[in-house]
């Protein structure tokens, strides 16, 4: 038997029951879903015959209802959801007054082939009223055409009461939740706006506050570009990354409402997409089930600068409170804006000034008070020999400064009254001494330190070659007039002892007085000949030559005549290419080094050759050492070798090194000494690989 047959009283106990049933299962439920959810499972549990039932609510600012939930009928059915008052059979109940179809085949607003395909006949419709505010419509759809006796329809107005109740209860603590999370949103618009970054970065952090906090499905943000508004930065879902950077251009397209919100310089709000005209703003946001549009201007000092738009892909509208709380958004990304902008123009002037720090000649360094390298430029890497990872925060800058003439505690009083120039050595990575000027001042504003260090080791060596050429220069012109005043008596004393020798009358201490003075006066002309070679040398002819078979040849002189069992060692790179040197100068400094080492093993020992070709970068350099194990050389004599005159040989002229050293001054070479007395002396001879012969040799 039908549950609404006979009105009777057993009946109208029954009824009584399943409302009472229906109003404390609703009554149990807080949140709006699960009250709307509830309600509609229980309907079907308790009405006989019901095919279908929804529930619309309505949006008190627009009176729009939107349907937020249903049972029975297919999603395909659903539409969008949303109806005004007046449209469909929902929108037939107003206020209190209740709506019944006995048969869906009499009435006009309905979709008669939709009632067909899903078999609904008859239709009852109530105000959902609670505490005498109207907060929506229940309707209920059944399969066959019905007459509804009158307690029926107090029952259908009643459940509609005590779901009113309900769903009054779940707005007023979902008004409260949503009170509390526009607070939060603007809390976080706020924490968002005042982070620094770029533009791009706190819009988009913008973007997500929208979505996250206050629940928007999408938002998306434009900025006023000329004669076009063009997006920026969009979060949420609905859209493609890509058309976030979309650009609608401003004049004449007052149909756009995100154009209209910058004209009018006032929200924009569209609670339905059929209302937006055919334009550029419908064409973006016809692939995106977007149901409803509100748009907001953000304003800086009376004009309009962009745009914020949310954006709902489900039925649902927006109220008020929506709107206000996206202005003070508004407000905040103008904030945001400005900041934005201030942080990029000082990012940019930081990028020119990190540039133009990285790309200096000169090797700078940024340090802390306690002289901790904070920043270093790729040409103090290139100097200290260390990547910049390993100086920062890891090493001071006195630590490469420390010798015998700089102590750390020196360098680092030299910093505590700034600003500051000294000259110091600089010990690099891999233990070399530079020599290097530095200057140092105060950063204005912080207590860090810019040190500027400039690597004069070439310009010393320089200053020392010319000053050691002007010297040597002054010498030689000097000797050469000593040679010359020197050179002829020695002719008429060398003429003269040859004439007395062959006199009969001399007696054997005679011969042996005229043999001494012979042999020193062909001494001192030895000297005088070196003398000349050193004050006039002749100018080098370069020519390409294999250095290894020069040295190989010198070696065979020296070994053809070993009288002092000395055993020779030789170790060749076939790797040099030919050089272009001076065959015959280059044979002199090689057979000069020969001769000193032999000199240096009375007793016998060993010497060993050795070729070398390094690679520095684009150039390439040829290094030959001769090393012996004879008495050596006494620190203190050292760095005097080289300079005319000066000889620890009993017979030696003391020009030897002299030669060698200009000789190979006029290739662009270097020479150079380590030794140790009584343990051996090591020449190294460095010469250019080049592709010419070089030009301008004095």
């Amino acid at each position: 038997m039908n549950k609404f047959g006979k009105e009777s009283l057993k009946q109208q106990c029954r009824l009584l029951e399943l409302e009472r049933s229906f109003a404390t299962a609703v009554a149990e439920k807080i949140q709006l879903d699960e009250v709307i959810s509830a309600a509609l499972d229980l309907l079907f549990q308790l009405v006989d015959d019901l095919k279908c039932a929804e529930i619309y609510l309505q949006d008190p600012g627009t009176r729009l209802l939107f349907l937020k939930g249903q049972r029975g009928l297919a999603p395909r059915y659903i539409g969008t959801g949303t109806l005004q008052e007046g449209e469909g059979l929902a929108g037939q109940v107003t206020g209190k007054t209740p709506f019944f179809c006995e048969n869906l085949d009499d009435c006009s607003d309905v979709d008669h082939v939709l009632m067909k395909q899903e078999t609904l006949a008859a239709y009852a419709g109530v105000s959902i009223e609670g505490r005498g505010i109207h907060h929506g419509v229940l309707g209920c759809y059944f399969s066959e055409p019905r007459r509804f006796s009158e307690l029926e329809r107090n029952f259908f107005r009643r459940i509609g009461q005590h779901l009113g109740n309900s769903i009054g209860i779940a707005r007023a603590l979902e008004k409260s939740a949503l009170r509390d999370r526009r607070f939060t949103a603007i809390s976080r618009a706020i924490t968002a706006t005042r982070q620094l970054g770029t533009l791009q970065e706190v819009l988009s952090d913008l973007s997500k506050v929208l979505v996250q906090s206050l629940g928007f499905d999408h938002a998306w943000i434009g900025l006023v570009n000329g004669e076009n508004l063009e997006g920026v930065v969009g979060f949420g879902a609905g859209f493609p990354e890509r058309d976030h950077s979309v650009k609608f251009p401003m004049a004449d397209n007052h149909s756009n409402p995100a154009v209209r919100a910058v004209h009018d310089q006032k929200p924009v709000v569209v609670h339905f997409l059929e209302e937006v005209p055919k334009g550029d703003f419908l064409e973006w946001l016809s692939p995106s089930p977007v149901q409803s549009v509100a748009v907001v201007p953000i304003m800086q000092e009376d004009q309009a600068v962009g745009v914020i738009g949310v954006f709902y892909t489900a039925d649902q509208g927006f109220e008020e409170e929506d709107i206000k709380t996206l202005v003070s958004i508004a407000d905040q990304a103008a904030i945001a804006m400005e900041s934005g902008r201030l942080y990029e123009r000082v990012k940019a002037s930081e990028e020119r000034y990190r540039t133009l720090f990285q790309s200096a000649g000169t090797c700078l360094a940024i340090l802390d008070e306690s002289l901790h390298f904070q920043e270093v430029n790729r040409a103090f890497e290139s100097l200290s020999g260390y990547r910049a990872k390993e100086l920062i925060v890891k090493k001071t800058l006195p630590a490469f400064l420390e010798d015998s003439s700089h102590s750390s505690e020196n360098v680092t009083q030299r910093f505590a009254d700034l600003p500051q120039a000294w000259e110091s050595l600089f010990q690099t990575e891999e233990k070399e001494q530079r020599m290097v000027h530095l200057s140092a001042v105060a950063i204005p504003g912080s207590e860090k330190i810019l040190v500027s260090i400039i690597d004069r080791t070439e310009q010393r060596e320089l200053e020392r070659r010319l000053y050691r050429s002007e010297e040597l220069a002054a010498i030689g012109e000097l000797s050469a007039g000593i040679a010359h005043e020197i050179r002829n008596p020695l002719v008429a004393i060398n003429n003269s002892v040859n004439l007395l020798q062959d006199e009969a009358q001399l007696s054997d201490e005679g011969i042996q007085l005229l043999d001494v003075l012979k042999e020193e006066s062909s001494h001192l002309a030895a000297i005088v000949d070196d003398f000349l070679k050193f004050a006039r040398p002749q100018k080098p002819s370069f020519n390409k030559e294999d250095i290894n078979k020069l040295l190989k040849e010198s070696l065979k002189r020296f070994t053809s005549v070993n009288n002092r069992n000395i055993v020779y060692h030789a170790k060749y790179d076939q790797t040099i290419p030919s050089l272009y040197v001076d065959r015959h100068q280059m044979q002199q400094v090689f057979a000069n080094l020969f001769i000193n080492s032999i000199d240096a093993m009375q007793e016998g020992g060993e010497i060993s050759i050795e070729t070398r070709l390094e690679k520095r970068g684009k150039n390439s350099r040829c290094r030959i050492f001769f090393k012996d194990t004879g008495t050596g050389i006494g620190h203190d004599f050292l760095n005097k070798i080289f300079q005319p005159f000066f000889s620890m040989k009993e017979k030696g002229t003391g020009m030897g090194l002299a030669i060698c050293q200009r000789i190979i001054n006029n290739h662009e070479g270097e020479i150079t000494v380590e030794s140790e007395k009584g343990k051996g002396t090591c020449f190294e001879v460095i010469l250019p690989v080049r592709n010419s012969a070089p030009e301008n040799i004095p």
